[in-house]
């Protein structure tokens, strides 16, 4: 003879869910439903079985716990997380970015980072600036960059200051690179202790060579320009990190 089906005598919870079904998840005598389905805290706190009770427990202490190693994780990723440095040595304090020089009666418009975008001082001689490139355009070939650095002297006009340095003269493309001046050993000398050290950005037509540049009143005799003036302080071979821009 067949043997008669098993049934449960444990309460169940009355609950009827979408698909007509009874719940049937266990719940103390006391109740008709579950923890899940209950409509207020104390109903569902006494629904819970013993069992259900100790589970119930035990996973909130394991999400409170988890609190703290789940911050600690999302602190040490964060603290690890690159983050964006701001380049100190040099601070941008004018002009702003899109601005437009007449030289030798054409208008040139900066590229949208400027003329300049970093510059400084290498040890032991070497000072040197990123430049953006642009599109000439009609004049494409009539200009060249060349850059130009003095130490600043009070007692000495800044048109007029003869201990300039410059770099060769070179063309200008639409892509970004660097330029250095290998400085002399007189002017070295001179940032013994920390000097600020200017440096010019001129636009030279391509029939002046920078050899004829002896000042900087010489720039726009020649039919040149200046496009930016930047400066930082170095003494000693040892770049110190400040720096000021000016048009």
């Amino acid at each position: 003879m067949a043997s008669e089906p098993t049934i449960s005598m444990e309460p169940t919870c009355q609950f009827r869910k979408s698909n007509a079904e009874l719940c049937k998840r266990k719940v103390s005598p006391s109740e008709s439903m579950c923890w899940q389905h209950a409509r207020s805290w104390r109903h569902r706190w006494i629904s819970l079985t013993r069992n259900q009770t100790i589970i119930f427990v035990m996973g909130v202490l394991a999400l409170v716990a988890g609190i703290p190693s789940a911050w600690f994780a999302f602190d040490s990723w964060w603290q690890s997380h690159p983050k964006a440095v701001q380049n100190t040595d040099h601070v941008e304090v004018s002009p702003s970015k899109l601005e437009s020089k007449t030289i030798h009666r054409m208008t040139f418009t900066s590229p949208k980072d400027g003329w300049m975008t970093q510059w400084g001082g290498s040890p032991p001689n070497i000072v040197w600036a990123v430049v953006n490139g642009f599109d000439l355009g009609p004049a494409k070939g009539k200009f060249r960059y060349i850059l130009l650095c003095r130490i600043d002297d009070p007692t000495i006009d800044e048109q007029q200051d003869t201990t300039i340095e410059h770099s060769v003269a070179f063309a200008i493309n639409p892509e970004s690179f660097k330029i250095g001046i290998p400085t002399s050993q007189s002017f070295i000398a001179r940032t013994i202790s920390p000097k600020m050290v200017w440096i010019y950005l001129l636009l030279l037509p391509n029939t002046v060579q920078p050899e004829q540049i002896r000042t900087l009143s010489d720039v726009d005799r020649l039919g040149g320009g200046l496009l930016v003036k930047n400066g930082f302080q170095w003494g000693g071979n040892i770049l110190v990190i400040r720096g000021v821009r000016h048009s």
